[in-house]
This record gives C-alpha cells, sequence and structure tokens, in this order.
C-alpha cells in the first residue's frame, strides 16, 4: 500500500483571509480560504491518517508536491537536477559573456571593476571566432552576453562578432541569441533598431534611484547627470522591440536612496512598466571601490526585507518583479560546463569580478589548451555541507555562488533571513501574472 509525507520543502504564509503555500522544490504555489488552514495541516501533519478529510484537497496536494510518496528521496531529486543540468542539459548551449572593452563612459563610485583601456582587437576577435566554432561542434545553440566595462562604446566590434557569430550558427545548423547589459546611455535609436538582425532578445539597464540619486552616482567623468538620457533611451527601447523582448531594470540600493526608491517606480510609462521586469539589488564591498560598504546601515539580517518592500511597492504601481533565486536547477550561468567569460585581451575566465590575467584559465589565442575542464571548479557543490541539506531553499540556490565555494566560503542569499517576505513576493508577482493574462 502506498504511503504519504509531507514535503521537507513545504512553507506556509498568511495573506489576508487566505493561506499561501508554496514548494521550494516544485514551485507550486496555490491559495486557499484561512478556513481550510486546520484541514491542511491535518493532511500534511499526516497524509496517510488524514486523507480522507477533503479528497480533492488532499489530491491537489499531491500533484503539486506538497504531499509525496514516503519512498521518494527529495535530496536525490534536487542531486539529480544540479548533476544533469551542470554536466547534460546546459551544456547544449554554449554561452560565452563577452566584454569587448573594460573602459565605461561613467565614474560610478561603486564600481566592482577597474576600469582599462582595453578594447577588443580584430585578431582577438578572429580567434574567439575560432573558440566559439569548435565548441558549438558539440552544442546546438550559442547564447552571447554582452558585457564590459560598458560594451556600447564598441558598437562596431558588438556587429561585427555577432556577424561572425549568426554564420558559424548556420552553418552548424545552431540557434542563436544574444543579450545585453549596458548602462543605457549609447542605446540610441539606431542602435535599438538593430537589435533584432542582431539576434538580441534582451537588455539590462541600471538606474540609481530618482534622478537626484542616479545623477549623483551614475554620472558622466565631468559630473554630468545621465538619467534624462537613458530613461528616455529605455522607453524607446521599450516601444520599438516586439512584445517579448525582454527588457530588465536593476535598480541599486543603498541607504541614501532607499527610501525615494518607490518615486523612481512612477517616473515610467504605463506600457514600460507592463514590459519591464524590475529587481533590487544592494551595492556590496569590493575591492574596486576600496570595499566601501554603500549599506553599513543595514543590518544583514535585515536587507531582503527591505528589497522585498520595494517589491510590493513596484507591484502595486504595475511592475513585474524578476525573482532573485527563480533559476534552480542552476545559481548563474556559471553552473554549466559550457560557460566562458572573455575579456577585451582575449583571457577566457569561469567566473571573474576582476578580470586580472591570473584568475584566467586561458586565453582564446590558445584556445586549443582550453580543451580540458577545470575539475575542481565543476567538483563544487553543495551535498556536502550539512546546512545547505537542511535548509528549505536549497533547491532555489543550489548552494549559492560556485566561485565563493571554490575559494573555501559559501554566500547565502539574502532571502533566507525572511522567507516570509520571499514567498510573499512570489505570490504577488504571480498574482499580477494571473490578471495580465
Amino acid at each position: 500500500m502506498v504511503q504519504y509525507r509531507a514535503s521537507s520543502y513545504n512553507y506556509s504564509i498568511a495573506e489576508g483571509r487566505a493561506v499561501v503555500l508554496h514548494n521550494f522544490l516544485t514551485k507550486a504555489l496555490i491559495e486557499v480560504p484561512a478556513s481550510s488552514r486546520d484541514v491542511i495541516e491535518a493532511l500534511l501533519h499526516d497524509p496517510d491518517a488524514n486523507g480522507s478529510l477533503d479528497r480533492d484537497l488532499f489530491l491537489l496536494l499531491l500533484s503539486q508536491g506538497f504531499i509525496i510518496r514516503s519512498d521518494i528521496n527529495e535530496l536525490d531529486s534536487i542531486r539529480y537536477r544540479y548533476y544533469a543540468s551542470l554536466l547534460g542539459g546546459s551544456n547544449r548551449t554554449l554561452r560565452l559573456a563577452i566584454l569587448p572593452t573594460m573602459w565605461c563612459n561613467f565614474r560610478c563610485p561603486y564600481c566592482f571593476e577597474t576600469r582599462r583601456h582595453e578594447f577588443m582587437q580584430q585578431e582577438t576577435q578572429s580567434k574567439l571566432l575560432e573558440f566559439a566554432d569548435y565548441k558549438l561542434t558539440y552544442a546546438k545553440a550559442l547564447c552571447v552576453a554582452w558585457f564590459g566595462g560598458e560594451p556600447l562604446l564598441c558598437k562596431a566590434t558588438i556587429e561585427s562578432l555577432t556577424k561572425g557569430f549568426q554564420q558559424i550558427c548556420a552553418s552548424r545548423h545552431c540557434a542563436y541569441e544574444a543579450g545585453i547589459t549596458t548602462n543605457g546611455y549609447l542605446l540610441d535609436l539606431d542602435f535599438i533598431k538593430s537589435l533584432e538582425g542582431m539576434g538580441v532578445r534582451s537588455l539590462q539597464i541600471t538606474f540609481d534611484g530618482p534622478p537626484r540619486h542616479h545623477d549623483n552616482y551614475r554620472a558622466l567623468p565631468d559630473g554630468t547627470g545621465t538619467f534624462a538620457i537613458i530613461q528616455k533611451n529605455a522607453e524607446d527601447l521599450c516601444r520599438l522591440t516586439p512584445d517579448d523582448f525582454h527588457l530588465l531594470i536593476r535598480v541599486n540600493c543603498s541607504q541614501n536612496n532607499l527610501e525615494e526608491i518607490p518615486e523612481l517606480l512612477n517616473l515610467f510609462s504605463d506600457q514600460f512598466r507592463k514590459k519591464a521586469k524590475i529587481f533590487f539589488r544592494w551595492i556590496y564591498p569590493n575591492e574596486s571601490s576600496g570595499f566601501k560598504d554603500f549599506a553599513c546601515g543595514i543590518p544583514n539580517h535585515s536587507k531582503f526585507t527591505f528589497l522585498a518592500n520595494l517589491c510590493q511597492k513596484a507591484t502595486e504601481v504595475g511592475w513585474s518583479v524578476d525573482s532573485s533565486v527563480d533559476s534552480a536547477p542552476i545559481y548563474c550561468e556559471v553552473d554549466s560546463t559550457n560557460f566562458f567569460q572573455i575579456s577585451p585581451k582575449g583571457d577566457v575566465f569561469l567566473c571573474s569580478d576582476s578580470y586580472k590575467p591570473e584568475e584566467s584559465i586561458g586565453n582564446v589565442h590558445e584556445w586549443r589548451k582550453l580543451v580540458t575542464p577545470d575539475f575542481k571548479w565543476y567538483a563544487a557543490n553543495p551535498f556536502g555541507d550539512p546546512d545547505c541539506l537542511k535548509c528549505i531553499l536549497l533547491p532555489y540556490c543550489m548552494g549559492g555562488c560556485r566561485r565563493a565555494r571554490v575559494l573555501g566560503h559559501k554566500s547565502c542569499v539574502y532571502e533566507l533571513n525572511d522567507i516570509d517576505s520571499h514567498v510573499r513576493v512570489l505570490y504577488q508577482s504571480a498574482l499580477k501574472q494571473h490578471v495580465t493574462t
């Protein structure tokens, strides 16, 4: 006879006159009347004994993974998903994060990169195309993320490499897609109109709050503010790209701008708020900024609560919120044996925030030496960590930052400090999506 038990990854919150249940493994999210709380608790406490209390509710919980067979090992399921992605499915796509330059037209005081007057030369571009061609012998698709520095300082390089990538993909019958992370200042109409032909399907722009805060941090070298031009460019991008174009807005948060970020949320058109997704991140201390903490007045245990409040305010005025850890079975692109970052000089990195040559695993000028994988890097995993094994967020963060783990420590996601708020953000986002569709 089949026996049942509750999943180890169930979580519930009270939301008005309802109870919201979320399962972090299946990502199921359901709302039931508060009057059903006692029945739900009884079903989850002992499904075998109480399965007849409400058969329809029992079957719903079973179908969504809140109740599972007693012989199912959920950790085995997580391990399978983790390794299947790391070593299997994700490798069908070659992912390249390309930095055509380390230079930038802004002088943000918190930038995690050291500005270097480096631009990718033609010889490096040719070798990069050779490397991609070789890797696509086994992959089925190529996904390029243009990064920097400020990548739009190198529009000609982007256009030239894109043409080369598209030709390779056509000859190998591979799909091609690209995205750009840019400060948005150089996002003019001509370039926006060229995006579709270059296979660019997503673009991320950063704001630092309303103009007075943004212009204080994200300024040109002479101190000139940039908000007005970036906002106009972003609105043009929204207007001129297809409905399924992925427009992502990142908002940098510090203790100085936190209270006034809600003002930013109302500065965009209704069309923009319907199309774009928004997310919020704390500015973090780093080597390039002298490890200055722009949020030193915000306790670590409260940091996600503040961001969750911003997510709620964004949803209330029509934004869709991008979930920060809803990327399982991977934490980020690094969790694939087919992801590489390429610097302007051709140095290849598995992950870096400084792009120092000594951190690289090689160079595209000698790409044949990159055939052997870095076994230590890919062997890192959360399954030997007792804290991770018992953490309810393991199916979401999958152990967090691989680079941190390889360097001998781990970096838990902020959501762990306020799971109630995290589930509430997921619930409100799901409600908005349901209303929209």
